[in-house]
């Protein structure tokens, strides 16, 4: 919520679905805490490249598929004769200083920021992220591994609550919706 009172929310840019990529590149499923990003050099032109295909939005509602995110970064990273390593590096930079932007509408506000996701593994992310506000009243707050493992299991559980109780959760000023909605249907199996 912003100052104002408001709901926001957005998708910001890609994020584990380009790391994970890279990684693979390099032999990995994954990098393990953003180790490899770490040991990387990060290639200014290649971060401009990315950000600019995700410019700030005025944080107005937007949403970004799978194949948004193919035909843009791993379209542009498979095209890079540069190493997955500094690939690594130039990608979680370009994801770190895209966060940085876009919190930038609560500047000037102390804000606890809740990360979840399989993001909150990558070491390297979160410092980066702290790095960059460390002018900023911005707080970076990891739960519990339970909250960051099972994030999306609760939700879907949330939403089936709200759901079964016709309460909306589809909030107009965040999806962009001419009004709130309930987004999901019930169906009873039968016996």
């Amino acid at each position: 919520m912003t100052p104002d009172g408001k709901w926001k929310a957005w998708d910001i840019g890609p994020c584990n679905q380009a790391l994970n990529h890279l990684a693979m590149k390099a032999g990995q499923p994954y990098d393990a805490e953003g180790k490899m990003a770490a040991s990387g050099v990060i290639i200014t032109p290649v971060v401009e490249a990315l950000l600019s295909m995700f410019p700030y939005n005025g944080g107005q509602p937007r949403g970004l598929s799978n194949a948004e995110v193919q035909s843009s970064w791993i379209k542009y990273l498979n095209e890079s004769d540069e190493s997955p390593i500094n690939l690594l590096a130039s990608v979680t930079e370009a994801i770190a200083l895209l966060i940085h932007e876009h919190l930038q509408v609560f500047q000037g506000v102390a804000i606890k920021i809740l990360v979840t996701g399989g993001g909150t593994h990558n070491t390297h992310l979160i410092n980066r992220l702290n790095s960059l506000s460390a002018a900023e009243h911005f707080i970076f707050h990891l739960p519990s591994s339970v909250i960051i493992n099972y994030k999306e299991c609760l939700l879907m559980a949330w939403l089936g609550y709200l759901t079964a109780h016709g309460r909306s959760y589809g909030i107009d000023e965040v999806s962009g919706a001419s009004r709130d909605t309930i987004g999901g249907a019930l169906y009873k199996a039968t016996r």
